[in-house]
């Protein structure tokens, strides 16, 4: 605060000296002169100090006048601040907050300023309306600019939800544009710049038609003809597109769309080749099925038509053209075999002749392989023939119950159901179907069973089998099944059912013949398999095969001649007794004994007879040599005459010899050639007998 001058003013006087003069006329007048300037002087010091004192009042409330007028406005200033954090925060609504600042500042006291001039408290007036006016009008413009914040949030909010509107599908795009320009004059009463007002509303419409052309082009992606039109609505000069949307955006997406269209047409393409490719696998598939002679059954055509209905129209042709082929391959299935070589040959020479298509030709090629497939499959398994024809199945084997007596009866019973069928069969299509009353799995089942087996086991499962079948026939034509994979068994098994039947191994003038019978041979033979197979004593010394194959071909000269089949299964026979009749007799040698291996000869394949003196042959297995051949001759006789040659053959037996064929049946001949009846066949002689 300024401060006054006060000069000297206000010292006391009390210790004034005192002045010591003379008293004279001259004096006194003197004296009286010095009275009155003296009183002149007090009445100007009294003024002067007077003056001083109002300077130092007027200038001391001045004073507090600045620092009143200094504290409204911070107060005024606060105020304001205040309120404009709570309108920038929205605790108070812009709307509101010209009111509360009012009642706010109002509240604020002006402080009353003592001994002020009239023109200063003028100035101190004038001072505290300014604040007043400065904090309206800095309110004015908060609340200016939040309610223009205000609206411009609720524009963009605006324009935000009517974006999303747009970008729903089938939205109006027109409609929802003008919606969006209705608040462009709300905009610009509101204050916001109509330059920006009018950029973001062109920018709203640019964006919305960008994503309605976009969502064309997504939900149209995998549709060719919806992504056609599009690119005509891009790119054509009066396209939907032309006047709404850049150049650049309808470039990028027209790229965008075009690309899409390439990958629609490649992948419908590669699918197309896909589909071709699977339909032109299933037509070999149905080209194996057809040839096969098998038909397929109709849940294997349902499910092949289904592959066809993609695929192109030339392979969907050749699709009918096999419905075709297998509707004649199964009807000349049904034929039987003469009308099916007869239909062949026709069909062949006809397209040689008249000409045809490839297809044609190809089917008859089907045709063809169908044909020697189903004949191939009658002959070698007539089961799976018949149930493929009929449509069923046949019913596995129980061959488990062979290992108990009291079951066994059930495979007999099966196996008798089976040859029933393949009797049936053979009336149809011919003798050549085979008695093949094992499928292959099942022949392949037993043989391993049997390889698990000893030799006793091997024994008693045979009788089982044999007598649970009861025909000899049957059990026969099991062992022929089981000879390829176990030839010794299967060989054995055969002479286990001639039960009665029995060979001499030695003949003796004065005593009694040694024999065999079937079983007991069989058992030896099983015995001595096993030992070949390592599974009994592996100390036991065997001869060597070599040598013993050697010393077999030997023995029987030209009996097997023409016959390596017969031979080898023949020695293995052999081979087997002759090792389990040496284990019997306790032989340790491992050398090939020619007596025990003549006997062995004898006890696995019969009696060997040289009728005539024109060749050696085995007599059926229990027949002797002498009975054989009074057998052979009373058949050759029957025979002759029915083949209707002269009597001078009938007649003419002694001249004639044998060539084997099978145990009971025989090829004549003379000398190295066949005896022809009068058709020019071979004349042929089946033995029937079983006497000794």
């Amino acid at each position: 605060m300024a401060r006054i001058p006060m000069g000297n003013f206000g010292q006391g006087s009390t210790t004034a000296p005192v002045a010591h003069t003379r008293v004279s006329g001259q004096g006194l007048d003197a004296v009286s002169r010095a009275v009155g300037d003296l009183a002149n002087t007090g009445m100007q010091l009294a003024g002067r100090y007077q003056h001083q004192q109002d300077e130092e009042a007027e200038g001391l409330a001045r004073a507090k006048a600045a620092n009143a007028q200094l504290d409204y406005e911070l107060q005024v200033d606060n105020a304001t601040r205040t309120m404009e954090d709570d309108v920038a925060t929205g605790s108070v609504p812009y709307a509101e907050a010209q009111a509360r600042y009012q009642e706010a500042i109002g509240k604020i006291e002006v402080p009353a300023i003592a001994g002020l001039p009239e023109p200063l408290q003028l100035a101190y007036n004038r001072g505290i309306e300014r604040t007043k006016a400065g904090g309206a009008q800095t309110m004015e413009r908060v609340v200016r600019n939040a309610r223009r914040a205000d609206f411009k949030g609720q524009f963009d909010a605006a324009l935000d939800k009517l974006g999303k509107i747009s970008g729903m599908p089938g939205a109006d795009i027109g409609a929802v544009i003008e919606r969006a320009r209705a608040f462009a004059p709300l905009a610009q009463q509101a204050g916001l710049d109509q330059a920006v007002v009018s950029k973001r509303l062109q920018d709203f419409s640019d964006a919305a038609w960008t994503t309605q052309a976009t969502q064309r082009a997504i939900f149209g992606r995998e549709d060719a003809g919806q992504l056609k039109q599009l690119e005509q609505d891009l790119s054509a000069a009066d396209g939907y597109y032309a006047d709404k949307l850049d150049p650049e955006k309808r470039n990028a997406l027209l790229s965008q769309v075009m690309i899409r269209q390439q990958a629609l047409q490649d992948r419908a393409e590669r699918t197309a080749d896909r589909a071709d490719a699977k339909a032109q696998r299933v037509l070999d598939q149905i080209d194996r099925q057809i040839a096969s002679g098998v038909p397929g059954t109709p849940e294997m055509w349902t499910s092949w038509a289904g592959v066809f209905a993609d695929a192109s129209g030339d392979l969907k042709q050749q699709f009918n053209e096999r419905l075709q082929s297998e509707k004649e391959v199964q009807e000349v299935l049904r034929m039987p075999a003469d009308q099916q070589a007869t239909y062949l040959q026709k069909a062949e020479a006809e397209l040689m002749t008249k000409g045809g298509t490839v297809a044609r030709k190809q089917n008859l090629d089907r045709t063809r392989a169908a044909v020697e497939s189903a004949q191939k499959q009658l002959k070698e398994t007539p089961l799976l023939f018949n149930a493929s024809r009929e449509g069923g199945e046949v019913e596995p084997l129980k061959l488990e119950a062979l290992a108990d007596p009291t079951s066994a009866w059930e495979v007999g019973a099966q196996l008798q159901e089976r040859a029933a069928t393949i009797d049936a069969m053979r009336k149809r299509y011919g003798s050549d179907v085979q008695m093949a009353v094992l499928l292959p799995q099942e022949a392949k089942a037993l043989a391993d069973t049997m390889k698990k087996s000893t030799a006793t086991q091997q024994v008693d499962m045979l009788a089982q089998l044999r007598t649970a079948t009861m025909d000899d026939k049957v059990f026969s034509a099991v062992m022929q099944q089981l000879s390829p994979d176990e030839p010794v068994v299967a060989y054995a098994g055969m002479l286990s059912a001639k039960e009665r039947a029995a060979v001499t191994l030695q003949k003796h003038t004065f005593s009694a013949n040694v024999t065999a019978g079937a079983r007991d041979v069989a058992a030896t033979m099983l015995e001595g398999n096993r030992l070949l197979q390592g599974k009994g004593d592996n100390k036991f010394p065997l001869p060597p095969e070599r040598d013993f194959r050697e010393a077999f071909t030997s023995a029987t000269g030209t009996l097997f001649s023409g016959r390596p089949g017969a031979a080898d299964v023949a020695m293995q026979a052999v081979r087997a007794y002759y090792t389990g009749q040496s284990s019997a007799e306790g032989d340790h040698s491992g050398e090939v004994d020619p007596k025990r291996l003549q006997r062995a000869i004898t006890a696995a394949l019969g009696e060997v007879a040289d009728v005539n003196g024109n060749g050696e042959v085995l007599a059926p297995w229990g027949m002797s040599a002498d009975y054989f051949e009074d057998e052979v001759e009373t058949a050759f006789t029957q025979a002759a005459r029915a083949a209707q040659l002269p009597d001078s053959v009938v007649n003419n037996f002694g001249a004639y010899g044998l060539r084997q064929i099978g145990e009971r049946t025989f090829y004549v001949t003379r000398g190295r050639e066949f005896l022809a009846g009068k058709d020019g066949k071979p004349l042929t002689i089946t033995i029937t007998g079983s006497g000794r």
